[in-house]
């Protein structure tokens, strides 16, 4: 067993153990090869509930392992069963969501003081790999589920915006290699009888397809690595392109997918689309990506859902939200009280209220605004019950230099999607809408020379040229 550990050298390495053969033999090799790569050692252990007193035993031996070798080990503990059932997922959905709430944790834990070099480290070996590479093509994936397992990264809960590494030290070796290390090192570990029951498809897939394509394909495992790895360098170099021609954007509301003509680019851009909107979707098709791409050439406004999501063609864009970001929000809040209590969010939407002389103005225009639209109204002509809300049926809107219309008629106009015209908030008094936040104002508050005070409103930029 030959891993390439250099990588890993000067960093601080959180191994998740299980007790198995596979995490005890990754354990023993980095806690072995530690001094030479300058590796700091600690190690996690997730006791999933799933199997009873013998999960519990397990755990008791991890940490009898840790205290024996001298490496710091955090232990977390969960009924994944009742959170399988609280949540509506499957069980093993439930379990590998949680371990992974508990790889954040640990980061938290032991790599809090520089996260730039620490990492959760798995145990998944190259039979792991053919296992994910076999099943996925089985299942009608596209080239992305053929380039198996890979290393990863996963959002740390109090900074999303900071990435904490997962990586696979063991991903190149073998399930015979792994085994001949475990015994000619004398390395205790336990058996999880769950991993030899063939109700499990990768469990069938592991106990006798495996075995059997070796027997007709002398290293096939290693063949299917090779190439997984292959694939992996193709998918890289798509999403690099994707990111070059900055096709997706992630917003508050739904993802946007620039229009794109080479379906194979596209269909990537969707998948990561799809993923970005931190959903569990793994129903999707191959016919619903052709779908997807189809959307492109149908006309303005067209939808289609599917998988709970909905899709819109905007013109410009494809834009795909979770349907329950379409539901209407009933809320709203009396301007002279936002503006008091300095609020810069309304139900969930960015949005920032802020009166100023006009000299104040004149001084401060565009600071208060850096991401975004800022419109400029005259104070003294807003009434004193003005609210600021989300639309309303019967609202109507009065644009610069024309007449009356309605709020809906307006979206229209300005080609602002279905998909967001319930999350504009508005200024409105009754059914007068003052202000669309992040749009236009009407023509009834526009400033003059006369005016006094300005009322400054920032918000998201809902035009539809973003």
């Amino acid at each position: 067993m030959k891993p390439e550990l250099t990588a890993l050298r000067d960093k601080k390495i959180c191994v998740a153990v299980s007790g198995g053969r596979d995490s005890m033999a990754l354990l023993h090799l980095l806690n072995a090869c530690s001094e030479e790569y300058a590796i700091t050692l600690c190690a996690l252990n997730c006791e999933h509930g799933l199997r009873g007193e013998a999960s519990k035993r397990d755990s008791l031996f991890v940490k009898s392992i840790c205290e024996k070798w001298g490496i710091p080990l955090l232990t977390f503990s969960e009924d994944c069963r009742k959170l399988s059932k609280d949540r509506g997922v499957g069980e093993e959905v439930a379990a590998r969501d949680w371990r992974r709430s508990c790889y954040a944790l640990a980061a938290e834990h032991f790599g809090k003081d520089n996260l730039g070099s620490f990492a959760i480290a798995t145990a998944h070996h190259a039979n792991d790999n053919a296992e994910t590479v076999l099943f996925n093509i089985a299942r009608g994936s596209g080239l992305a589920g053929a380039s198996g397992i890979c290393d990863g990264e996963i959002d740390l809960p109090s900074s999303p915006s900071v990435k904490v590494k997962i990586v696979r030290p063991l991903i190149s070796c073998t399930r015979d290699e792994i085994d001949a290390y475990i015994f000619s090192n004398n390395i205790p570990f336990v058996e999880d009888e769950t991993n030899l029951s063939t109700q499990f498809t990768r469990n069938y897939i592991r106990i006798n397809v495996i075995p059997s394509l070796e027997k007709c394909v002398s290293g096939a495992v290693n063949g299917i690595y090779r190439f997984s790895r292959l694939v992996r360098d193709d998918e890289e170099y798509f999403d690099k392109l994707i990111e070059e021609k900055q096709l997706i954007k992630n917003t508050p509301f739904g993802v946007e997918i620039a229009l794109c003509d080479e379906k194979v680019i596209f269909r990537r851009a969707a998948l990561k689309a799809i993923k970005l909107l931190n959903c569990q979707i793994k129903d999707y098709t191959s016919e619903h990506m052709q779908a997807l791409f189809d959307l492109q050439n149908s006309e303005r406004g067209k939808r289609f859902e599917f998988c709970g999501l909905v899709a819109f063609n905007e013109g410009n864009r494809i834009g795909i939200c979770l349907k329950e970001q379409l539901t209407p929000v009933d809320g709203s809040v009396l301007l002279k009280d936002y503006i008091n209590d300095e609020k810069s969010i309304f139900y969930g939407v960015n949005l920032s209220v802020k009166k100023q002389l006009g000299r104040e103005y004149a001084a401060n225009n565009g600071i208060l605004c850096k991401n975004g639209r800022v419109l400029n109204l005259d104070y003294s002509l807003i009434p004193d019950n003005a609210e600021i809300r989300f639309r309303r049926p019967d609202d109507r809107f009065r644009k610069f230099g024309s007449g009356e219309k309605s709020l809906n008629d307006f979206f229209t106009d300005k080609k602002i999607s279905v998909r967001l015209r319930d999350r504009i908030p508005v200024l409105a008094c009754g059914n007068n809408v003052l202000a669309v936040c992040g749009v236009e104002i009407s023509d009834g508050v526009k400033i003059s020379g006369n005016t006094q005070e300005i009322l400054c409103v920032c918000g998201y930029d809902f035009s539809s040229k973003n």
